[in-house]
């Protein structure tokens, strides 16, 4: 048996960046951020057979649900195989001395498992629950330098390995580009919706123009006064729509 371990690892080692490679590739075509997480969690947690995780990520002012508001700046936005009720007993592993000891670390360990050591952090949790959680991986989601956020893994059976952190971590490294993109599109999706609710609420006339002098969007409001509907407008050029001369 032992001399068939070699190959086993190796086939082992092989799955398991099969299978980040697909999850990587679902997760860049996901811009619904609750369904990502979900997503990011219960990948990383299936990869390494972990019972139990969860996510934090850095505020952002969106209205969060106040049972899972846990720090002033992070804030659990997924979790896996853990009831809500149970997160105040996880404080000592989300306060921000916590967060900030973990950033450290892995800044200081570059591209190695980082020294962390977490276990008197754990036992609190242990106690205040009541079971036992086992070894804790944190794998913290940067981009660009700056901390986006955090994912706490929970494995009691038996320990993580190198490998185990590795795989991870190149995980992690793509979870947070597709974080940021779902972000950065949640983000523009409410300044659309934002400008056009001012657009068509706005009892002045209003029109807004591409680069080319080209009729992206007209209110109501103009397209009454220039006596065309708001969709003929749109796409035509400023001056077919809004005759102007020039008056000295």
């Amino acid at each position: 048996m032992s001399a068939n371990y070699p190959t086993l690892l190796a086939t082992y080692q092989l799955r398991q960046l099969e299978y980040l490679l697909r999850i990587s590739r679902a997760m860049t075509s996901r811009l619904d951020l609750p369904s990502l997480l979900e997503l990011i969690l219960r990948s990383a947690a299936e990869m390494v057979g972990a019972p139990a995780g969860m996510i934090l990520l850095q505020s952002d002012h969106a209205a969060l649900e106040p049972a899972l508001q846990i720090a002033p700046r992070f804030q659990v936005r997924a979790l896996y195989a853990i009831p809500t009720e149970a997160l105040p007993a996880f404080a000592p592993l989300l306060d921000g001395a916590t967060i900030r000891l973990v950033q450290d670390a892995v800044t200081a360990a570059e591209s190695q498992p980082p020294d962390i050591d977490l276990s008197s952090r754990v036992r609190e949790v242990e106690e205040e629950l009541g079971m036992t959680l086992g070894q804790v991986i944190p794998l913290p989601l940067l981009f660009e330098d700056g901390l986006l956020g955090l994912i706490y893994l929970f494995r009691g059976n038996f320990p993580f390995s190198p490998f185990d952190w590795q795989i991870l971590q190149g995980f992690a490294d793509q979870a947070a580009i597709a974080v940021r993109n779902a972000r950065l599109y949640t983000l523009l999706r409410a300044e659309r919706s934002r400008q056009i609710t001012i657009l068509e609420n706005s009892a002045d006339g209003i029109m807004i123009l591409t680069p080319d002098r080209i009729v992206l969007a007209i209110n109501q409001t103009l397209a009454t006064m220039v006596g065309m509907a708001p969709e003929d407008a749109v796409g035509r050029p400023c001056s077919l729509v809004l005759p102007l001369e020039n008056v000295e």
